[in-house]
């Protein structure tokens, strides 16, 4: 009897993952913050619907690999077209703010302008209203930051967040 091959696996470009929720999410930030600015995402249906969310992390756009916005062009604004989230989540490391040599780190202005016009198109190819994504900084997104809200923290300049007016 012959072996059989092993079932072959989809490989995705990106993290993408579809989480069924049963109730209405409530966000807190990842940061400590003055005051409660937790939300409630007010979502169609009654209580008992499935609503889904989708999260998306770590996508490390890098000046020096174009490849990863690309394929997240290419790929995400259809995907979202097509599951039609009531929530997305964008969780951390949304730039790599690396060195070409892996060597050093800092916060890359050309990354986060990347950033915002990527999330700008790929919401646009979505349909989806932009009040509901949300993104939260990651370790990457605060390389080279002394100060939160500072000169050098791009997050708080180019993230959906900060220009949806959720800066806290």
């Amino acid at each position: 009897m012959a072996a059989r091959a092993p079932p072959r696996l989809r490989a995705y470009p990106l993290a993408l993952f579809f989480l069924p929720v049963a109730l209405l999410g409530v966000l807190a930030g990842a940061a400590p913050v003055r005051g409660d600015l937790r939300r409630v995402v007010e979502v169609e249906g009654e209580p008992r619907s499935v609503v889904w969310a989708v999260q998306l992390s770590d996508l490390h756009l890098s000046a020096f690999h174009p490849e990863r916005a690309a394929d997240f062009r290419r790929h995400v604004g259809g995907a979202l077209a097509m599951v039609n989230p009531s929530l997305v989540l964008i969780t951390g490391d949304l730039t790599d703010a690396k060195s070409k040599d892996l060597l050093s780190s800092r916060q890359e202005k050309s990354e986060w302008l990347e950033y915002e016009e990527l999330i700008d198109e790929v919401v646009g190819l979505s349909g989806l209203n932009k009040e509901i994504f949300y993104d939260l900084r990651g370790n990457h997104d605060s390389y080279g930051v002394p100060e939160v809200g500072g000169m050098f923290d791009l997050y708080e300049k180019h993230s959906i967040n900060a220009r949806l007016g959720r800066t806290e």
